[in-house]
């Protein structure tokens, strides 16, 4: 019995060591990235790219795609979306990746898009949430909601909760910006409610005009919507503060990038925003190894950029070992992918590839967001009295 066991236990050894060599030997599976960065958009890169980077580490620690290694090739979109173009071109041409994780925001990824479809390449974007994206063709992919719901969510929240009648809308001349805007406005006045639209210069820092524009207005709303990524909404929320306008605030998603919420904490407190449901405090074990494996090798925590980039990667490979390499087969793998357990929830890609998640109202508390409902029942109560008194006076 014991010569069994012992040659049982070489047979194994033999085996695996024979299938460590294969895994070896063979050409890994590589995947492009195009992210912002550098530029003006590169902390939002930042975050992603650590996401992708675990997931790589968990991919090839669990034996790789289909017994092959997992690379990727990191390109830098600059923050700009031609940039982002010449990237995804010569990684599907010269390097021939059959898919690309990016772009980092709704503008890279609309700018791809053309491409994905016509050389027939899968772009999967872990952040690009603009309405846009839904009906660009049938490879483009996201794992991050459309603002569609974002937006809905906050416009109830605005009309039914707080009860805001007249709402500001300040907008950054940008596709995301656009399209969240865009689609607040159309939840909001179906809720019998209007607004003042304004938008911001896209370039330069000084605010001064926009405050004033906002102040003009101020007798006639209640509360503010600043949208567009963090490097505007957040210089934008210090200069209405110097001016002491006395409106709530609201804003959008881009405010759950974890450097900004730390550089800003003191300009952001109070603010409310949207964000997809996130949350590593959980007993799931996907949450609890990803928040893990990232503190392991970053420190810190990690944001919810970090969670969808980790999970876009994950993604592509689970496709990648359901039907193959080829560009073909991954895309294939997608659509066949139903109720993919990730760091960001639970994914489903529908038929436009895009995914379905709910969206939580957070506020901005000492450098952290917090889920609202967790928040405590004072937080909400002021937002509504100050706006019962903006309205009602008293």
């Amino acid at each position: 019995m014991a010569q069994l066991r012992s040659g049982s236990i070489l047979g194994a050894l033999a085996g695996a060591l024979c299938i460590w060599w294969v895994g070896c030997s063979l050409e890994p599976v590589r995947l492009g990235v195009v992210l912002p960065m550098s530029g003006p958009y590169a902390t939002y890169g930042a975050s992603l790219e650590r996401g992708v980077r675990v997931a790589v580490d968990r991919v090839n620690r669990e034996g790789g795609v289909q017994g092959r290694r997992l690379e990727v090739l990191v390109r830098d979109s600059g923050s700009r979306p031609e940039q982002a173009v010449m990237e995804f071109q010569e990684l599907i041409i010269k390097e021939k990746v059959p898919a690309v994780v990016g772009g980092g925001t709704s503008a890279e990824a609309l700018a791809m898009a053309a491409t994905a479809e016509r050389e027939r390449r899968v772009l999967l974007s872990p952040s690009a949430s603009s309405p846009e994206l839904t009906p660009v063709g049938e490879w483009v992919f996201r794992n991050w909601p459309s603002d569609e719901i974002e937006a809905h969510t906050m416009a109830d929240f605005a009309a039914f909760t707080l009860h805001v009648t007249r709402i500001a809308i300040v907008e950054e001349e940008s596709a995301y910006a656009r399209g969240i805007a865009g689609a607040f406005v159309t939840h909001f006045e179906m809720a019998g409610r209007s607004d003042e639209r304004i938008s911001l210069p896209m370039k330069g820092t000084d605010f001064l005009e926009t405050v004033k524009r906002v102040q003009a207005v101020r007798p006639e709303v209640q509360a503010v919507y600043l949208v567009g990524y963090g490097g505007k909404v957040v210089p934008l929320q210090h200069a209405l503060i110097a001016s002491r306008l006395d409106l709530p605030v609201l804003s959008v998603s881009t405010l759950s990038d974890g450097d900004i919420l730390r550089r800003s904490a003191s300009d952001l407190e109070n603010v409310v925003f949207a964000r997809p449901s996130f949350d590593l405090d959980n007993d799931s074990p996907v949450s609890q190894e990803f928040l893990v494996a990232y503190q392991s090798r970053f420190g810190g925590e990690p944001d919810i950029y970090a969670a969808h980039a980790y999970d876009s990667v994950r993604l592509l490979a689970e496709a990648m070992a359901m039907e193959g390499i080829g560009p073909e087969e991954v895309k294939r793998g997608l659509l066949k992918i139903k109720n993919f357990p990730g760091a960001s929830g639970s994914i489903t890609f529908d038929s436009n590839g895009d995914i379905v998640q709910t969206f939580e109202l957070c506020v901005i508390k000492g450098g952290k967001a917090i889920p609202l409902a967790r928040a405590g029942d004072d937080i909400l109560t002021a937002l509504q009295k100050r706006v019962d008194i903006l309205r009602f006076g008293g």
